[in-house]
Parts: structure tokens; C-alpha cells; sequence
């Protein structure tokens, strides 16, 4: 017992110690980002993300892909180049995807339909978390039907275009410094985007964007993670469990992208809060000593 109370006693010294050298500023963050994450549990937040992403982008990109016409090209291979599938992996969509070009064009103009309106719950999802981290009201009924509409549209035509990029600058360094640029802009301005118009612009976009910069950066660097990732995974999954090990990688590293936004989202929300002058600069406006007792609760 008396180790014990001296390790804990050692401990809560060293613990002291640091909180004291840390700046005031940083120790403020870094408090109120960990009481942001708490209150908006982010491991419960990023699964039912994941999940509404699933289901609702992907069978999206299915619908896309089956409806804009392109050649010879069968089905399955336009999705698996979207969804950058390995070669081992494509074999299993042909078995679950129609390749005649009759049958597709009937899946992809029922699939559009049954998708704008079932998957329109990954924006309400997104739209709960955003009201959530920054206790506003939630955009509610049919006049907000177009919001969801087109943060779904938003969020697979980026997925697609980011998948674009790298598949054309795969190999070239040059090429591949200016994708990783494009996708920290492109996702940059999608998560600034995305909250201000879920949230009916009841929070200005200035004071969305460092949480859209940091999703932007974060974007960046998941895809980069997921180029060397999910390949070997995808291969691995397929071989052993066929198109549900497919899906379960998928959820899975959903679910660290997902992860990473609602932790950017919180980060941002605080940075854009906080009374320092850099906050205040890039927000256009002074702290109120109301949203300060806010942050510290």
C-alpha cells in the first residue's frame, strides 16, 4: 500500500508538473477539446457515421456510376475504379452487379431515386453532430430536404474526385504533390461548406472554417493512410470472406474517417470559441464572456 500511495503520489507530481509548464493557452484547448469530445462521444458519433456513410454514399456512387454512360466498360469495373477496388476484388462485384448495359440503365435511374431518398440520413446524421458540437438548433423537416440533398451529392462527388486525382497521378511525385494540395483544398472547402448549410447558416462560415482546414489536412493525409491500407485489406478480406469482407473493411476504415471529422470538428469548434487573437482574426469578431463560460463548462 505505501508503494502504491508513493507512485501515485510521484505521478500526480509529474501530472502538476507539466500542467505548469505547458503555455495557458495550449492547456486551455487542449481542456476544452477533451470536454468538447466527451460531450459529444465520438467513438458512438463516428460508428452510426460510418455506418449512414455505407449505406448511403456508396450504393450513391453505384447509381452514379450505372446511370453516365461509358462505353464498353461493364458496371462492376466503373464502380471497383471508383471505389478503388484491387483487381482480386473486382471478381465479387460481378457476381452481386449487373453488366448488361439494359439492366443498368434501369438499376441506375431506380437506384438514383431510391437513394436521394433513403440515404439522406448520413446528412441528418451529419447535421445532428454539427448542432450537437455547436448547440444550435437542428435543421428540421421537408424545407431542409434540399440541404441533406446536396451535402450527399457533395460528399460522393468529392469521395469520387479525390479517387480520381490520385488514380491520375499515381507514379508521377510532382503529380502526386499536387493531389495531396487539390484534396486539402477540395475537403477543406467541403467541410466548411457541409455544417454552414446543414445548420441553415446559423453559424458563419468563418467560424466553420478551422475545423474545415483541419478535416481538409486530415483528409489528405486518411488518403494517403488508405492508399497503402486498404489495398492489401481489401485483397485479404476478399479472399477470405468474399463480398462481406469487402464491406466490413470498408465500415472499418469508415469509421477512422468519421473518427477523425467529428475529433476536427470539435478541435475547430474550440479554436474559432477561444479569446485569443488569432481566433478572434480569423472568426471576424471578439469572445464574448458568455461563450467563454460556455467552453469552460
Amino acid at each position: 500500500m505505501k508503494f502504491v500511495a508513493t507512485a501515485g503520489g510521484r505521478l500526480h507530481s509529474v501530472v502538476e508538473g507539466a500542467r505548469r509548464r505547458t503555455p495557458p493557452s495550449l492547456l486551455r484547448i487542449v481542456t476544452r477539446t477533451a470536454g468538447g469530445l466527451q460531450a459529444i462521444e465520438p467513438f458512438d458519433r463516428a460508428m452510426t457515421l460510418a455506418a449512414q456513410t455505407f449505406t448511403s454514399v456508396f450504393p450513391l456512387i453505384i447509381a452514379i456510376a450505372a446511370l453516365i454512360p461509358a462505353g464498353s466498360q461493364s458496371l462492376p469495373d466503373r464502380v471497383s475504379d471508383g471505389l478503388g477496388l484491387p483487381d482480386s476484388s473486382r471478381a465479387i462485384l460481378e457476381l452481386v452487379l449487373p453488366a448488361q448495359p439494359q439492366t443498368r440503365g434501369a438499376f441506375g435511374i431506380l437506384g438514383v431515386v431510391i437513394v436521394v431518398f433513403s440515404a439522406t440520413s448520413l446528412s441528418r446524421a451529419l447535421a445532428r453532430m454539427y448542432a450537437k458540437v455547436w448547440q444550435v438548433p437542428a435543421s428540421a423537416g421537408l424545407t431542409s430536404g434540399w440541404r441533406w440533398v446536396a451535402v450527399l451529392f457533395g460528399v460522393a462527388l468529392s469521395f469520387l474526385t479525390v479517387r480520381s486525382l490520385y488514380a491520375v497521378s499515381s507514379g508521377d511525385p510532382a503529380g502526386m504533390a499536387g493531389t495531396v494540395l487539390l484534396t486539402v483544398i477540395l475537403n477543406s472547402l467541403l467541410w466548411t461548406w457541409a455544417p454552414w448549410l446543414l445548420l441553415a447558416h446559423r453559424v458563419s462560415w468563418r467560424r466553420l472554417l478551422p475545423g474545415g482546414v483541419m478535416m481538409g489536412v486530415c483528409a489528405a493525409a486518411t488518403s494517403i493512410a488508405g492508399g497503402v491500407y486498404l489495398p492489401r485489406a481489401l485483397v485479404s478480406a476478399s479472399r477470405h470472406y468474399g463480398a462481406l469482407g469487402i464491406a466490413f473493411t470498408y465500415i472499418g476504415w469508415l469509421f477512422i474517417v468519421a473518427f477523425v471529422l467529428v475529433c476536427s470538428t470539435v478541435l475547430g469548434a474550440v479554436l474559432a470559441r477561444d479569446e485569443s487573437r488569432l481566433a478572434q482574426l480569423i472568426v471576424g469578431e471578439q469572445s464574448s464572456p458568455a461563450s467563454r463560460t460556455e467552453q469552460d463548462n
